[in-house]
């Protein structure tokens, strides 16, 4: 998803003089844990995506970020995982505030980024 969001994006802001991408890793990319090897690996690769565009496109005023949340409060996570401490978990709204920074202008000097959104987690 993140190389086709970018594929379909990029000539638009490319052609509209720049704006902002923002991509979804996980802290599993920079924190890895067991049995989930082929998704941590992945998602590190988007990182490493993000930086490439940032790079890449730097002088086409385009900026590309990579949030990191940990666990996202949402109904899915909580039904198989009904013991866990729900309240440490990111809830969605405040990762939509953290991409709202990134594409607005407040953020850019802000390019490359693997911005962590765990919450308490």
């Amino acid at each position: 998803p993140a190389y086709l969001l970018a594929h379909a994006a990029l000539p638009h802001l490319v052609a509209g003089g720049g704006g902002s991408l923002v991509l979804v890793s996980t802290r599993a990319a920079v924190r890895p844990f067991s049995g989930a090897a082929g998704y941590i690996a992945s998602k590190a690769a988007v990182i490493a995506f993000a930086e490439a565009l940032a790079a890449e496109y730097r002088n086409d005023n385009v900026r590309a970020n990579a949030i990191l949340p940990s666990v996202i409060d949402t109904p899915g996570n909580r039904a198989s995982q009904p013991d866990a401490d729900h309240s440490a978990w990111v809830a969605p709204a405040d990762i939509a505030k953290v991409i709202a920074f990134l594409v607005s202008d407040d953020s850019a000097i802000t390019s490359g980024a693997a911005v962590p959104v765990y919450g308490r987690a």
